[in-house]
């Protein structure tokens, strides 16, 4: 009799911690209505410097992936709510562990790549874009051939990281922290040159100015879009929508003047 009572009392702890675990799983991306219903968009953005994609100016966020994140807002009709990431937190986006608890989608100049299709979605692409090499001007290297067997600065986990990869041997590669970090260490004299996306070197007020030298041949072609999370069609479909509607205007304002 006891043995029976014992094997009872074990199959109802195991019924029990079952019965919790199901209770206490681990969140989940949130669908367009739940967002609507919660009254509120949170939206991941830089919180490094990626002018004219994502800057602070006057204490404000501003900025074409900022503008874009509003319009979306807009259209889930719930105020938007920024969630500043660094590069590190937005990666989290394409991560299969990641249970999109922080925010409901992200845009951080995020290239669209296979592999990480395989793990988050994306919406249409907002921007075309590609990886560029800058240098000081009079350092004499005008091609990206010239600055192999020299040090490179480039972004950790990034596209910008694949392209150098590709194209320099690993011991010339010093990785950073974020595009901001690349500059000055090669406004400092720490590397020869770096790999970052074209769009935000172009417009750097460094590069305007003559500080930096970006090199007429890129070494990739590549696409920036919204990341969500799998398996929220809906969610996915509404923000392509809003992004086909707004990047020409968002292009002009941002870049098309500049």
């Amino acid at each position: 009799m006891r043995r029976y009572w014992g094997k009872f009392f074990l199959l109802l702890g195991v019924c029990a911690i079952w019965m919790i675990g199901q209770g206490e799983g681990p969140a989940r991306a949130s669908s367009l209505e739940e967002i609507r219903e919660r009254g509120v968009l949170r939206a991941g953005v830089p919180d490094f410097r990626l002018y004219p994609f994502a800057f602070t100016e006057e204490g404000a966020l501003r900025g074409f992936d900022i503008d874009l994140m509003g319009h979306l807002a807009e259209a889930v009709g719930v105020p938007l709510e920024l969630v500043p990431l660094s590069w590190e937190e937005v990666t989290l986006a394409w991560n299969p562990s990641y249970t999109w608890d922080r925010y409901d989608l992200v845009a951080a100049t995020i290239s669209v790549t296979p592999e990480r299709s395989e793990v988050c979605d994306f919406s249409a692409p907002y921007f075309t874009t590609g990886q560029a090499v800058s240098v000081l001007p009079g350092s004499g290297i005008l091609t990206p051939e010239q600055l192999r067997g020299k040090l490179v600065a480039t972004p950790a986990d990034t596209t910008s990281e694949e392209a150098a990869r590709t194209f320099f041997n690993a011991s010339s590669i010093v990785l950073l922290a974020n595009i901001p970090e690349c500059y000055e260490a090669l406004l400092a004299g720490e590397v020869a040159g770096t790999v970052t996306d074209l769009a935000p070197i172009l417009l750097e007020p460094r590069v305007k100015s003559g500080e930096i030298a970006v090199l007429p041949k890129t070494l990739s072609r590549e696409w920036y879009a919204v990341a969500l999370p799998k398996g929220q069609p809906e969610l996915r479909d509404l923000v392509s929508r809003v992004v086909e509607e707004v990047r020409e205007a968002l292009t002009e304002k941002w870049i098309g003047g500049q």
